[in-house]
């Protein structure tokens, strides 16, 4: 069984509170972390955040995910994925959906 649950979810509630995360289950993710690189995670999830993106952290059984955003269909989830590849200035960015 896989476990997901976001780390301070207010952080992405904030960013649009008409929509509350729960309901916005397609995140789009700029990075993943084993749980020994907690501190690197938070230092880039912080980093996002202070450039002005709803950024938060997603913890699963075996990674901890930075999520840059996040959507409430998959089709703008893809929509706005290659919006913030250009803007971040990577490639490797996906999307990922939060389990039920």
């Amino acid at each position: 069984e896989i476990t997901t649950r976001l780390v301070g979810s207010e952080m992405c509630k904030e960013t649009a509170p008409a929509v509350p995360a729960e309901k916005k289950p397609y995140y789009i993710i700029v990075g993943s972390y084993s749980y020994t690189e907690r501190n690197q995670a938070e230092k880039f999830t912080e980093k996002l955040k202070t450039e002005g993106y709803p950024a938060c952290l997603l913890e699963t059984n075996n990674r901890l995910r930075i999520s840059i955003d996040n959507f409430a269909t998959e089709q703008e989830a893809i929509r706005q994925r290659k919006k913030y590849s250009d803007l971040i200035k990577r490639e490797d960015i996906w999307i990922y959906k939060m389990p039920n």
